[in-house]
């Protein structure tokens, strides 16, 4: 996953975020990921989020609950900072 909008911690952002792990997690479970790439086991994916700007503390306390839940069905979750977005 990529997000390049700034972190506001807004309800919206919030589930945003939500509904795109949940999207990613249905592709796994509903079998649409082994169809496409039949050589990758489920037990080997990560679903990682990649952003530009510092995230909000809300939406920071929320992503342990996404491993969490993640973890439950065998795949991993990683986050990753690719560099700070400045203006000007």
């Amino acid at each position: 996953m990529f997000e390049e909008r700034p972190w506001d911690g807004s309800d919206e952002r919030v589930r945003e975020l939500e509904e795109k792990v949940n999207a990613y997690l249905t592709f796994v479970l509903d079998g649409h990921m082994q169809r496409q790439h039949p050589d990758i086991e489920p037990s080997q994916i990560t679903i990682r989020l990649d952003y530009l700007s510092r995230m909000d503390e809300r939406t920071r306390a929320l992503l342990p609950s996404i491993e969490a839940t993640l973890k439950e069905y065998g795949i991993d979750f990683s986050i990753h900072l690719l560099r700070e977005a400045t203006a000007g």
